[in-house]
């Protein structure tokens, strides 16, 4: 008994080695990607970025005199460059995040065997 748990440990402890990378560089990076894309467009739902782009001509506070058409414009277009920024610093935290994804079992292993050679 104790021969037939030790052996299928040591079997499921070594395929979950072997097949654990192949998972996180395949379906793990695709799962990933689809998180990070739902991130992305929730994150433009939130700012709400293509409604300012819409009304971008509309003036606001139904002020239709030309001043107020031109300043509406000009304080849409200043609102839309905060809010592209906005999106730009999210985008760069999600690229982050995904780099973070890639590089953390290539970083656990070179410490792994950092630590077993320094011993």
């Amino acid at each position: 008994m104790t021969l037939a748990l030790l052996k299928f440990l040591l079997i499921d402890i070594l395929l979950d080695a072997l097949t654990a990378p192949v998972w996180w560089y395949s379906a793990g990076l695709i799962g990933t990607l689809r998180a990070l894309s739902r991130a992305l467009q929730e994150g433009a739902q939130i700012i709400g970025i293509t409604i300012w782009a819409k009304s971008m001509f509309k003036p606001m506070y139904g002020e239709y005199s030309w001043q107020g058409r031109i300043v509406s414009f000009f304080m849409r277009i200043v609102v839309l460059l905060f809010m592209i920024l906005q999106m730009t610093v999210w985008l760069g935290i999600l690229f982050i995040l995904l780099l973070i994804w890639l590089i953390l079992p290539i970083a656990l292993v070179w410490q792994t065997i950092h630590v077993f050679l320094a011993i």
